[in-house]
């Protein structure tokens, strides 16, 4: 058997591979097909094909440098400075370089390393998708979905809205990635601060899901959260309020009871309560969305740490100071347990279980917690946040009228920030802004810290996975091509004749 059937054979498999998303296997398949290409071949579309296969299935395997070795290689390959608009053959090149350049600025989104290329690869792609395309051609719509996430992703709002704007004028069906479209114009518009921009497209995007889906579907659900997000931010809470209820509803209905998105969620409604003075509301709620979290994830998660945090908040609050204590130390525990002593997070929860001790007149835990706070600076606790949580320190004893314990922190502060005075430090610590006080005052940073964190990462995930969707019907348009190429195999002379084939095809 000649080497090109080989290649047909083996690519067969792997396309079955691919369509049962088994991309170890595929990964193999499409090696061993690359190995049985001869050196004089490897201009050939058939050649750049596989290969954009092999980048394809290392990126689905998270091996986005590999990946992007072998765009790059394609590209050099491909590279040529003009087209024929009126050339068939020129324009499914142009098209294959756009897929190429498109799926090159994934992989740079994605990986860790030179993220900031992602935007140039999307410009080249949108580039010569416009001067050789139709005006509204997917390919220049889902580059344009890219570019527009990717200047979300470094927080270059007003660059993301404007692509954003040019991908919805393109956009014609009302579909999924038509609501994904108004959707990130909603997010951008939220992270400006113009609220009633965002409210707008995040209710356009709801009428259609409502069409689409349904009220009962998650992304039907997933809107009403972000509608009931920005009312809280805009200070309408009644408004928000009245939309969390319902989100709370359809997650119940939806997904039960007993599930984190109605912790999340109910914990937001929680908030929003806190907000309009309806305490014991506030504490009723949170402590149901406690319940939940310790049913479904369980005691030794950061998801239950932060919600015994807010409940133990709410008592702060509230002024029970011995049952906010049995709930800050408890966080404390799993921190230490999760993520170590030598982080902000554990910090800061010992910073909040250092002013409930004074309060509670603990003096031998305050002092014991205290000197485990003092003694960070030696280990891994970096020399600005440790002078941050000196300053805190500082701030909880006049907080609680023990001015005379300045002095003992003053020679540790000195360790860290020798220019300062006495009295320096005091007034920094005065001014520095924090929520470990004034918990009452400080309603919006109570959960700040915490803020979006569980439900993007429950939630929200399944939908975000379409951010970078511009691939998602590529991969059939690549099937249709080797198809093609398959076809044209199929139909001509024997093996014998082969050779003298491939020749014909490489000039």
């Amino acid at each position: 058997m000649s080497d090109k059937n080989k290649r047909s054979t083996i690519r067969k498999d792997f396309l079955n591979d691919v369509e049962e998303k088994d991309y170890f296997s595929a990964s193999e398949k499409i090696e061993s097909i690359i190995k049985l290409y001869r050196e004089e071949e490897k201009e050939t579309i058939e050649y750049c094909t596989d290969l954009y296969n092999m980048a394809y299935v290392q990126q689905f395997l998270g091996k986005y440098s590999i990946s992007i070795k072998y765009y790059k290689k394609l590209l050099k390959i491909l590279e040529k400075k003009e087209y024929d608009i009126n050339n068939k053959e020129d324009i499914e090149k142009v098209k294959f370089i756009i897929d190429i350049e498109n799926s090159l600025g994934i992989c740079y989104t994605k990986s860790s390393i030179k993220q900031s290329f992602s935007i140039n690869c999307f410009e080249r792609a949108l580039s010569l998708g416009k001067k050789y395309l139709p005006k509204k051609d997917e390919k220049i719509v889902n580059v344009l979905h890219n570019i527009g996430c990717s200047y979300y992703d470094i927080e270059q709002y007003e660059d993301a809205i404007y692509n954003f704007l040019e991908e919805l004028s393109h956009r014609k069906d009302k579909n999924i990635d038509f609501i994904d479209n108004l959707n990130f114009l909603g997010y951008s518009y939220e992270k400006l601060k113009k609220y009633d921009e965002a409210i707008g497209f995040f209710n356009q995007a709801l009428d259609i899901i409502k069409g689409l889906f349904g009220i009962n579907s998650e992304e039907y659900m997933a809107n009403i959260y972000y509608i009931s997000s920005v009312y809280s931010k805009m200070e309408k809470y009644d408004l928000a309020i009245k939309s969390y209820e319902k989100a709370c509803s359809l997650i119940e209905q939806k997904l039960g009871d007993k599930h984190p998105y109605l912790a999340e969620t109910l914990s937001k409604l929680a908030e929003n309560y806190l907000k309009i003075d309806k305490i014991e509301e506030a504490l009723k709620i949170q402590l149901k969305s406690l319940n939940i979290i310790k049913e479904t994830v369980g005691e030794k998660h950061m998801f239950y740490a932060s919600a015994l945090k807010r409940v133990g908040d709410i008592y702060y609050i509230l002024e029970d100071f011995e049952k906010c204590l049995y709930y800050y130390e408890n966080e404390n525990k799993i921190k230490e347990n999760v993520i170590g002593m030598y982080n902000e997070e554990y910090v800061n929860s010992l910073l909040n279980l250092i002013n409930i001790f004074i309060k509670t007149n603990n003096r031998e835990k305050e002092e014991e917690a205290k000197n485990k706070l003092i003694k960070m600076v030696d280990f891994d606790l970096s020399k600005k946040s440790y002078e941050k949580a000196i300053l805190i320190l500082c701030k909880i004893y006049i907080h609680n009228d023990l001015p005379n314990e300045l002095y003992n922190i003053y020679e540790n502060y000195k360790y860290i920030n020798s220019i300062d005075s006495f009295d320096d430090m005091v007034k920094k610590a005065k001014d520095i802004d924090e929520d470990i006080i004034n918990k009452d005052k400080k309603l919006n940073a109570i959960f700040g810290s915490y803020e979006e964190e569980v439900y993007d990462d429950y939630l929200e995930e399944e939908i975000k996975e379409d951010i970078f969707d511009g691939i998602k019907n590529l991969f059939d348009g690549l099937k249709k091509e080797i198809d093609k190429i398959e076809k044209k195999s199929e139909n001509k002379e024997p093996e014998n004749n082969e050779e003298k084939n491939d020749k014909e095809e490489n000039m």
